[in-house]
């Protein structure tokens, strides 16, 4: 086995005239997001980042082969159903069929699973890091068992005539071939635990209908958490829990959801651009393989001798030092390296090599970019799970509605489980709640008649199934 850096590609993929451009996604795609914030000054781009029920209409069109595309008119889309209902331009009931089809911001009310298809971003021009997200998850998630169950789904009858007749006036979708982005599958336990949770929706259509577009925003955002931890714990990644809250419960500065919540995700998040940036390099050294992240280089240094080790650790310098000479506006006198003895000669490359990446952002106007490709998960995590707590700051947080199809999940297709069960079930997900924040799950569900209580031990309490009207 032979190393060595591809210079002619590193050079058509990464370089300027006389300097170094910053992009990644052509060796190793890792995360769907760009180096420009622009459009996240933009409210409905935000709205949609939060309520990702746009997204979640991409997602269930690049499942069914489905043009995005298609535009959708809400004036000739009233002005079809009244013809149908034979009351052309009633504006009675052109009024009523909008407050019932539409929200305020004018998307699609999901009142069945026919609509999902039809929602779109309430951004007036297509935004491209939204589609991205969707063609993202569908990349990692979805096998194409997944995708003919969500075909069969679109297919049903409507038993709601009302419905029927609205649906029928929806505008054809038009059918397109998607050419899958091959993203870099980080975690093959959250797809597998994602899918298992999707066929727990998909058994029942109400539970779909209310819960496809928060199961989508919840794993994109526990996919994204996990791999920066992974990727910040470089060959050797180490656990690093984050603690949730309840929206309507009180916090105090020493508790878990303080510690290690916002906070720790954010450390986490933010050098995520860095990561991307030095995996994109590194992938251009013939011989360590395709799409690799660090510990698959980990997994392959194990099997070398201490020749090839070092013929590996040496393209890596070569890297790192064209890098540096083509970055010209930093003072490369003042950069240093962390050198870790224990780790072998290419771990230590590699980390310098991050170093170099990360120190040249901090020192020169790139870090706007390095800035503005986190800043997408900061604002979509801020305003989907972020909770602000005054003086306190930030604490992660799930909502009622959000804990009701958690817990959906967690009991599965039974009709209770025991507590200590659903606590563990939460933990799966990657939900931790320290005791405080537990006790006020534990009230609510005895509020909404979830709870059921043989005696006041753990091992005796059961959390029920729930109705889907209780969300």
């Amino acid at each position: 086995m032979t190393f060595k850096l591809n210079r002619e590609e590193l050079a058509r993929n990464m370089f300027t005239k006389s300097g170094f451009i910053h992009r990644p996604g052509n060796k190793i795609m890792l995360f769907p997001f760009i180096a420009n914030a622009v459009t996240l000054k933009d409210e409905a781009v935000l709205d949609d980042l939060e309520n990702f029920k746009g997204i979640a209409g991409a997602c269930y069109r690049e499942c069914l082969n489905l043009s995005h595309e298609t535009a959708f008119d809400n004036d000739e889309f009233l002005r079809k159903i009244c013809d149908l209902a034979g009351a052309p331009g009633d504006e009675h009931l052109k009024n009523i069929v909008s407050k019932i089809a539409f929200s305020e911001n004018g998307q699609l009310i999901l009142f069945d699973i026919l609509v999902y298809q039809h929602i779109r971003n309430s951004t007036p021009k297509e935004n491209k890091t939204l589609t991205d997200i969707a063609r993202f998850m569908v990349a990692l998630w979805f096998e194409q068992e997944d995708k003919d169950r969500l075909k069969t789904l679109a297919e049903a009858d409507p038993s709601n005539l009302f419905y029927k007749l609205i649906l029928e006036c929806l505008p054809g979708n038009q059918p397109a071939e998607f050419i899958q982005d091959p993203y870099y599958q980080a975690s093959p336990e959250i797809k597998e635990l994602f899918r298992a949770d999707l066929n727990v929706l998909m058994e029942d259509q109400q539970l779909f209908i209310a819960g496809f577009h928060d199961l989508l925003r919840y794993y994109f955002f526990k996919y994204v958490c996990d791999l920066s931890i992974r990727l910040n714990g470089f060959f050797n990644p180490h656990p690093a829990p984050l603690y949730f809250s309840v929206e309507w419960e009180k916090m105090q500065e020493y508790r878990d959801a303080m510690i290690n919540g916002w906070d720790s995700f954010t450390h986490q998040i933010s050098p995520i651009f860095a990561h991307a940036i030095t995996l994109e390099m590194l992938n251009h050294i013939d011989g360590i393989g395709t799409q690799v992240a660090y510990t698959n280089i980990r997994d392959l240094v194990a099997k070398l001798n201490e020749e090839k080790q070092e013929q590996l650790a040496e393209e890596i310098r070569e890297l790192t030092s064209l890098y540096q000479s083509r970055i010209t506006d930093v003072s490369w006198a003042k950069f240093e390296p962390k050198i870790d003895a224990h780790k072998s000669a290419v771990e230590q490359a590699i980390i310098a090599l991050y170093d170099a990446v990360s120190f040249q952002f901090k020192e020169s106007k790139r870090k706007r970019a390095y800035d503005a490709y986190q800043q997408w998960m900061m604002d979509f995590s801020k305003r989907g799970y972020g909770k602000p707590r005054g003086q306190l700051g930030y604490s992660l947080a799930i909502k009622k509605d959000f804990l009701l199809l958690l817990t959906r999940l967690c009991v599965g297709n039974g009709e209770k489980v025991r507590l200590k069960e659903f606590w563990e079930g939460l933990s799966k997900r990657g939900i931790l709640l320290d005791k405080v924040s537990q006790d006020h799950v534990i009230s609510h569900f005895e509020r909404v008649n979830l709870l059921e209580k043989k005696s006041d031990s753990g091992d005796a309490q059961y959390i029920k199934k729930f109705n889907v009207s209780l969300a």
